[in-house]
């Protein structure tokens, strides 16, 4: 996957709880929960603009931030493969799984059973963002063995394609309170990629 496709799709993951905020505007209190305690109970509340598009629209810069580390600065040449991935990821998986958080509470769900959900959705699609770039990286690209096998790579790729799309809507899902249908679309991109993989 090319730089600036892996920086939309990243900003795409990072938008998704303003995008949730958005259509929720009208159930979200005028002050929700950002911070709890080790037991559970909330310490700390925020204005609603802020949750809604204060968090989104800073998750999205340091998003920027971060492919910039990963990609043009003095040392991105000696990052491995995947600490790329974890530098290009790390904000779009912490904003979905705090902003999943921050819903879940006012629309009535377990915020640790949804952060869980949001995560899972968000690995799934950052694991297909990855393995979409199996013939960039010799050692993965021997593990599956797609180095200078066109045909394997392809249908990796499209199976990267499929956790990726599946993995955002999950997360958009969960961030949407149907955490049920967010579970069930993650296990659906597990089964189809699989399935696609052997049968492709």
């Amino acid at each position: 996957m090319n730089k600036k496709k892996s920086l939309i799709i990243t900003s795409v993951v990072c938008i998704l709880p303003l995008i949730a905020g958005v259509i929720m505007l009208g159930k979200l209190p005028e002050m929700l929960p950002v911070q709890w305690a080790n037991d559970g109970t909330v310490s700390n509340y925020a204005p609603r603009w802020f949750a809604v598009f204060g968090m989104p629209i800073f998750f999205l810069l340091m998003n920027a931030f971060f492919h910039y580390k990963a990609e043009k600065s003095d040392l991105a040449d000696q990052y491995p493969p995947a600490m790329k991935l974890f530098l290009k990821w790390s904000m779009p998986v912490i904003g979905a799984v705090c902003t999943t958080m921050t819903y879940s509470g006012v629309i009535g769900i377990n915020h640790l059973y949804a952060s869980i959900t949001a995560f899972v959705g968000a690995i799934i699609a950052a694991f297909g963002s990855y393995f979409g770039e199996l013939t960039e990286s010799d050692v993965i690209g021997r593990i599956f063995e797609v180095k200078n096998n066109d045909k394997k790579a392809g249908i990796y790729s499209k199976c990267g394609m499929i956790l990726m799309i599946f993995g955002i809507v999950a997360v958009m899902a969960v961030l949407m309170g149907y955490m049920t249908v967010s579970i069930g679309i993650s296990v659906a991109a597990i089964i189809i990629s699989l399935a696609y993989s052997r049968i492709a």
